[in-house]
């Protein structure tokens, strides 16, 4: 206690006492950093040691003083930042005093709070950033109040983070790993340089970004160009109409009451009020291109479902025809997202996407510039072979009546001629070739619906070639073997209803269809029409092919069809040659009597039919010996060479007398008689 009282007692230090201009020599060669702790010494060099500090802090190009009012001290929970508004006006005062007209006060004000701050990491950004990203009203009006550039750029998210500022907003994911922006928007964002607005938009400091808006903040946000209209579009609708800005709890902390009705009686902005306040504040901003694919504002809303927005930009007179960098129109967007979306909650407000912009007077016909080019109706096909849901199919087809019915072409062809009708086929053929994964009828059930409803033309040509769709299917039917027995019972129904709907192949395809027809047993199971399709356009070695696929396979029924409906063959002479090798003697003689033959042929081993006919009675070819005697009659009728020799030098009736075949002596007697006669009519 002695000790105590000693010590209050004992004099001043000469350092408290000393005058004024003494401390003010002391502090002038001192560094900003020393004066500070200098400050702190003692009280009685604190109003010395501030006046000392913004003198030299007002030399400085850069004011430490407004960016502590802009970043420095605690969060105020009353929102008024007393301090830090304290302090930029103190600054602003000292830093005026020799300035002599409104006109240098103002340079110099707008110099100040202009200032780029470079951190160690190299980031930058201005004193309106960071009050804009901490939420400090105040200081954000005092600072626009001193000629604040609102257009003053920073390097983006890292000038935040490196300053403390958490923008954990912009990386945050909800649910199922989806980014709050998507993955588009939210690479463009981090990678961007940022305006004001940026920051208190995406931390949901909605007062400030209304009194950035008020005093004319430019929409664009980003560089390279995201504006609000973007952000709006990129967020949810249940962000978007918020009435107030949900965030974790604060811990509980102890505070003066006086402090809590100060921050109950504070102004409060909702965010739906701010998100509707960008249309009438930028009408000019609605079709701005996004930065990195050209997509409007409208685009971004339908790919994020953002139902809200879509509507306000509609209402306010976003471009319906807006072409991204790949000329998809938001039409062609709405279109891939109903079609994507398998459930049925999503379905009804992105059908009304449509509605709504088919309504505007959006383009049913735009043609987009990707490979291959699409149109809005042909974006209802997916990209992966997805089975389909019957309220599904029923929808698109609802769709398509929608697109038609404004004026959607269903027949124009685009990228070698493909009509709508050629996309759904190819994906009808897809689905059949797909192993594994079962069949399924939506998209030919889409095909003739278009038919049935439409008149959608069945029969339109690709190049090259002059393809049809019927061509295709056989083409497909042959390289990807659909004939096979768990893929043909639904690939020949769905040839069989083209068949139905006059569907047929062109005439310069027509020799290839029908090799392939030829050569599938299955496909010619379905005989007599595809015949029939192609008998005008066939070439001459087709129809010699086919007559002697016929023989060679021994099938009365293909010999039928095409003796019907395809013309003669030019290599009959050797038809009827091949054809004694057939053991029926009904199909024999069809042959025989329906092909015009030279009966003068000679075969490559030096016979003639009469030698053939030897041969084949020698192998018990003919049921009854009175049966070759009918076959000898026809050929010595059509002028046959009876004497002629084989390349062993013998005529047909040696052979009968040295093959023993006895039993034939009625033949043997009419060839020899023949023979004579022959002789003695040379």
């Amino acid at each position: 206690m002695a000790q105590t009282a000693k010590a209050r007692k004992r004099p001043p230090s000469r350092l408290v006492t000393l005058p004024s201009e003494i401390k003010l020599f002391i502090m002038d060669p001192l560094s900003l950093a020393e004066v500070g702790r200098l400050c702190r010494a003692h009280t009685s060099w604190r109003d010395i040691a501030q006046y000392c500090m913004y003198k030299k802090d007002v030399a400085e190009d850069t004011s430490t003083a407004v960016l502590w009012a802009a970043l420095g001290g605690r969060d105020d929970p009353t929102g008024r930042y007393e301090m830090q508004c304290y302090v930029l006006r103190r600054f602003m005062q000292r830093g005026q005093v020799r300035c002599y007209n409104d006109a240098d006060r103002r340079a110099f004000a707008q110099a100040k709070v202009n200032a780029r701050y470079v951190g160690d990491d190299g980031t930058f950004a201005t004193a309106l950033h960071f009050a804009a990203a901490k939420g400090r009203l105040p200081v954000v009006k005092q600072l626009l109040g001193h000629g604040a550039s609102l257009s003053a750029k920073c390097s983006g998210f890292q000038a935040f983070e490196s300053r403390g500022i958490p923008t954990i907003d912009v990386t945050e994911h909800e649910g199922h790993g989806r980014c709050r922006f998507g993955s588009l928007m939210h690479k463009a964002i981090r990678n961007a340089e940022w305006l004001p607005l940026m920051a208190p938009l995406l931390l949901r400091h909605y007062d400030v970004v209304k009194a950035l808006v008020f005093c004319k903040a430019p929409a664009i946000l980003t560089q390279p160009p995201i504006t609000v209209f973007h952000y709006v579009a990129a967020m949810g609708s249940k962000e978007f109409n918020a009435e107030r800005v949900e965030t974790e709890p604060a811990p509980r902390r102890r505070r003066k009451r006086k402090a809590e009705e100060e921050s109950q009686s504070q102004n409060f902005t909702s965010p739906i009020e701010v998100h509707l306040s960008f249309f009438k504040a930028y009408p000019d901003y609605l079709d701005v291109p996004f930065s990195r694919n050209q997509a409007s504002a409208l685009h971004i809303a339908i790919q994020r479902d953002n139902e809200e927005a879509f509507n306000q930009l509609i209402d306010h007179g976003a471009d319906v025809n807006a072409l991204t960098i790949l000329d998809c129109s938001p039409l062609h967007e709405a279109v891939k997202r109903s079609c994507a979306a398998f459930l049925s909650l999503p379905r009804p407000p992105l059908r009304a996407y449509i509605s709504r912009l088919l309504e505007r007077g959006a383009d049913p016909n735009a043609v987009t510039n990707t490979s291959p080019p699409e149109t809005p109706m042909m974006c209802i096909l997916p990209v992966d072979n997805i089975s389909w849901g019957a309220r599904h199919a029923r929808d698109m087809e609802a769709i398509l009546d929608a697109l038609i019915r404004c004026g959607a072409r269903v027949d124009e062809g685009l990228h070698q001629g493909r009509t709508m009708m050629h996309y759904i086929n190819d994906r009808i053929l897809d689905n059949l070739s797909c192993e594994g994964l079962g069949y399924d009828a939506c998209f030919e059930k889409l095909l003739f619906f278009l038919h049935d409803h439409h008149e959608a033309k069945v029969n339109a040509r690709i190049q090259p070639g002059n393809r049809t769709i019927l061509g295709e299917l056989i083409r497909r039917i042959a390289r990807d073997q659909l004939d096979m027995p768990d893929t043909w019972s639904p690939t020949k129904a769905y040839f069989k209803k083209l068949l139905n709907i006059e569907a047929h192949v062109s005439a310069s395809e027509a020799d290839e269809a029908f090799r392939h027809w030829l050569a599938r047993p299955a496909l010619r199971s379905l005989y007599s029409n595809i015949v029939n399709h192609c008998k005008g356009s066939l070439s001459q070695p087709v129809i010699d092919e086919a007559f002697t696929r016929s023989i060679e396979d021994k099938d009365p029924k293909l010999w039928k069809a095409i003796c019907k409906h395809l013309g003669p063959p030019t290599n009959a002479s050797q038809l009827v040659a091949t054809a004694f090798d057939w053991p029926f003697d009904s199909f024999w003689q069809q042959v025989r009597d329906t092909l015009r033959f030279d009966a003068k042929y000679v075969s490559p081993l030096g016979e003639t039919y009469l030698h053939m006919l030897v041969r084949r009675l020698k192998r018990g070819g003919y049921s009854r010996t009175k049966l070759a005697l009918v076959d000898a009659h026809v050929f010595v009728e059509k002028s046959v060479v009876i004497s002629a020799l084989d390349a062993n030098g013998k005529m047909a009736v040696q052979y009968l007398r040295e093959e023993g075949l006895d039993f034939a002596t009625e033949l043997r007697v009419y060839l020899m008689d023949e023979r004579d006669r022959e002789l003695n009519t040379s």
